[in-house]
């Protein structure tokens, strides 16, 4: 028994010892202490006095006491969710002056109003985020007025960021008017009983960004739509997964109304269990729900998974602001019509086209007379375009501008056969459409504000050609036309046809643009055409001049192309063997079985193995050949680096000090400056902290050949490492 007894003493001395064991990195001095989940009740002893930051996130932690951070003057973060913590001493952070970002959140501090000492924060004068949600987990019980600690929060000058829990009746006091750094404010945990006006009274206006996710109680009709009045500001909207009911949500937009958003998020804001007859979960969208989101200019709507099911007249496809949407929807609804399909006007502007085009589920228009398509993103791939056009075919107006469209396919409007007006203003276009010719019964065609500089005299002849049949209006304004020589019958034609160019109120045609001389000088074609013959007398003998130097240059470098070919033809002859050849290596071996190659030394073994291969495996999904670990025996060790280096996409050498006195070093490097020439394999530098006048001659030969990145883990750095290792190896895939 006594024997049992010292095992088992023996046994909890060394998981002591374990959990006191915290990973340690420094990547150019920003030095990080790495104590998750090691079962800690206490704060570490025996970390050093330099660290920058300080994670203790899923530990034991049940208090913070006075002088528990005492050592730790120099600490910027200090992270301690997922803890027990429901006690803090009023003295515990005072140490901590360079602290810029303290994380509480998911402990057990049931009231911070309790727990949190007025002078808690007086030294944090850097810090700018404050994460203390999803802590008072029993707040709905409390039903009673609960006033939030602002006098400690107002310490904070430099708050930027700031989350909380959200209890049934809060009050925000006039203290909270001092925070005016604060940008985001966040609520997880959140139990209102009312959303009433006076809410966020107190609150500055440079709020930018709101996040109130995840409130499951029923408010009832205890929303009053001037609950966003203060945030005048605001740029980012989140109320995901809140159950107001879709159609309370789009009221509360009202104190919006004609701004300027990043992203309104009312995804699943209606939930079915709690439908009933003034509130259905199954919701048609009519234009009265839909009034104040149609005024507000944004970039990102999600209104997803809210029951809808149908949406009357300019209502869910209605916008002030079309242009503004960057992004709509993920997954575009399908649109199931039964019966006869009697739509006789379409509006689809706004959304980009490649959502619905392709899908099974779109059916045909066959009775639209009237369509508009204006922001559909059309000019991402002409096929698309053709696509749409044939789901219209009974079309009378067709609007498809500000699309960016640079062509058209020839039979686009092949089946559009009552086609009359066709509006392809504010494109690129940098010349008629041939399409156009398939539409016999053209009325109307708008070209202004595209890249036109002149009309072909195929297009020009068939406009004629309909105008002794028809009245027909061309609008040419906005383009700057050219007045070459080589455009002069286009410019005659201008004032010879019978269509009317771009007509004003006595339907009297303009016939008078901008137009660019040969030498760059803009004039008006009413300018040109009175100077017609002085202005083209001489283009006939411009003409043959340039056709006598195009002949001389023409024989001057086929003479010298045939010199050169026959006089370096062996020379041409080896060169053309050399690149078939690599061409031939390149294509026998396009299967990699590893996307990177890891070169790396003792000191740099921790952060490889730890830091780097669970970034890039885990949450990248790619895969690395690490020596150690990957390496296998059987043959010599220099076959088997070559044979792993061969097996790569990319080759990473991590730039320590102690990597210069790895032994195959210069064997990598040689072996991956060959695999660089036959099969293109990418060679990448990861410099952690090494000067480049440290940097042995040897190796810094490849620095021509190799993206060098140098590496930080400052949150602050202008640049991201690892934003520019992903694109690195994601792209060359």
């Amino acid at each position: 028994m006594a024997l049992f007894d010292v095992i088992c003493v023996t046994f909890l001395l060394l998981v002591e010892a374990y959990a006191q064991h915290c990973k340690i990195t420094d990547v150019k001095g920003y030095k990080k202490a790495d104590c998750r989940n090691l079962h800690l009740n206490t704060i570490p002893s025996d970390l050093s006095e330099d660290v920058d930051v300080l994670d203790l996130r899923d530990n034991d932690l049940c208090e913070l006491k006075n002088g528990s951070f005492e050592k730790f003057k120099n600490l910027k973060e200090l992270l301690l969710s997922k803890n027990n913590i429901s006690r803090i001493e009023k003295k515990v952070f005072h140490p901590l002056k360079q602290l810029e970002v303290l994380d509480l959140s998911e402990n057990n501090i049931e009231k911070i109003s309790d727990q949190f000492d007025q002078n808690l924060f007086q030294c944090l004068k850097n810090l700018y985020k404050l994460d203390i949600g999803r802590n008072m987990k029993d707040a709905k019980s409390n039903q009673s007025a609960y006033t939030y600690p602002g006098a400690v929060l107002t310490m904070l000058v430099n708050l930027t960021y700031l989350y909380l829990d959200l209890v049934p009746q809060p009050i925000f006091g006039p203290e909270f008017e001092s925070l005016t750094n604060l940008e985001v404010l966040g609520f997880d945990y959140w139990f209102l009983a009312a959303m009433t006006n006076d809410t966020f009274k107190y609150f500055t206006m440079n709020i930018r960004e709101l996040h109130l996710m995840r409130c499951h109680d029923v408010l009832g009709d205890k929303v009053q739509y001037g609950f966003l009045q203060y945030f005048k500001h605001l740029k980012v909207l989140n109320l995901a997964d809140t159950h107001i009911h879709l159609s309370r949500a789009l009221n509360l937009l009202h104190s919006l109304n004609n701004s300027t958003m990043d992203v309104i998020n009312l995804q699943r804001v209606s939930d079915e269990p709690l439908e009933s007859s003034m509130l259905p979960f199954a919701l048609v969208l009519t234009s009265e729900m839909m009034k104040n989101l149609r005024t507000i200019c944004v970039k990102t709507l999600n209104l997803a998974d809210n029951g809808i099911v149908d949406f009357r007249e300019n209502s869910l496809f209605s916008y002030d602001h079309p242009e503004c949407f960057e992004n709509m929807f993920q997954r575009f609804p399908d649109l199931n019509i039964e019966g006869e399909n009697n739509l006789k006007w379409l509006n689809m502007s706004g959304i980009d086209s490649s959502l619905y085009l392709h899908k099974n589920s779109v059916p045909l228009f066959s009775n639209v007379e009237e369509a508009f398509f204006r922001f559909a993103e059309l000019g991402k791939n002409e096929t698309i375009a053709k696509h749409l056009f044939t789901l219209i075919p009974s079309v009378h107006v067709l609007d498809i501008s500000y699309n960016s469209l640079l062509k058209l396919p020839n039979d686009s409007f092949v089946q559009n056969i009552k086609l009359r007006e066709l509006d392809l203003s504010h494109n690129v276009l940098h010349e008629v459409p041939t399409a156009i010719l398939e539409i016999k019964h053209l009325r109307k065609l708008n070209l202004q504000n595209n890249n036109l500089v002149t009309i072909s005299n195929s297009i020009t002849d068939w406009l004629d050609s309909l105008s002794r049949k028809q009245e027909i209006i061309v609008l040419l304004a906005g383009n700057v036309l050219s007045c070459s020589c080589e455009n002069k019958q286009f410019i005659s034609w201008l004032f010879n046809t019978n269509v009317k160019l771009d007509p004003d109120d006595q339907n009297i045609s303009n016939k008078n643009y901008l137009c660019r001389l040969s030498n760059g000088d803009i004039k008006d074609t009413s300018e040109i055409y009175d100077h017609y013959h002085e202005l083209y007398s001489d283009c006939n003998a411009a003409i043959w001049l340039r056709f006598g130097i195009s002949l001389l240059v023409t024989f001057t470098v086929i003479a010298f192309v045939f010199a050169v070919i026959f006089n370096f033809r062996w020379r041409i002859a080896y060169y053309i063997y050399r690149t078939f050849q690599t061409v031939i290596e390149s294509e026998m071996n396009l299967n990699f079985t590893y996307d990177a190659y890891v070169s790396y030394s003792d000191d740099a073994r921790d952060w490889v193995h730890h830091d780097l291969a669970h970034k890039i495996e885990r949450n990248w999904g790619l895969k690395l050949f690490i020596e150690d670990r990957d390496l296998l025996g059987g043959q010599s060790y220099v076959d088997s680096i070559a044979k792993s280096i061969g097996s790569c996409r990319q080759v990473i050498f991590v730039l320590t000090p102690g990597l210069f006195e790895r032994q195959w070093i210069m064997y990598e490097i040689e072996r991956a400056k060959y695999e660089k020439v036959c099969k293109h394999v990418q060679i990448t530098v990861l410099n952690l902290g090494v000067a480049v006048n440290e940097v042995p001659a040897e190796f810094s030969s490849i620095w021509n050949s190799v993206c060098l990145i140098d590496w930080s883990e400052d949150q602050h750095s202008s640049e991201n490492p690892w934003h520019k290792l992903k694109l690195r190896l994601v792209l060359n895939r």
